[in-house]
């Protein structure tokens, strides 16, 4: 899903001082229980996110998603990090209103309606 370039990039950045990080992805980091579009998909890689993160000691990482014509949140904790959450946040203009699906670490139920995102930081 990156390549060692953009590994290498995101490690250091990971490593600044930062009192939140955002990391935003065209695909579900954390979702799990359908088969869509996510990490998931790719164990691999997503474990190296998690060992990223580990490695270089951020705090406060917070997933930005979308790619899937719904909302919803998302909160695992991976061994030796904290609650790591997933923000999805896609279909302001096409939306799966059908979708129903398991969400084993999904907070709440799935937004399948018209949304977006907004993220306030002061």
């Amino acid at each position: 899903m990156m390549g060692d370039t953009q590994w290498t990039w995101l490690a250091g950045e990971l490593r600044k001082p930062a009192d939140l990080r955002l990391i935003v992805s065209s695909t579900q980091v954390l979702a799990e229980g359908h088969g869509w579009e996510r990490w998931g998909n790719f164990p691999l890689e997503r474990q190296k996110m998690f060992d990223t993160i580990r490695a270089a000691r951020a705090n406060n990482v917070v997933f930005l998603s979308g790619d899937r014509h719904i909302g919803a949140l998302y909160r695992e904790t991976p061994p030796g990090l904290y609650p790591l959450h997933d923000m999805t946040s896609s279909g302001i203009n096409q939306v799966y209103a059908a979708a129903r699906e398991p969400g084993p670490n999904r907070l709440g139920d799935l937004l399948a309606a018209a949304n977006f995102g907004s993220i306030d930081i002061d």
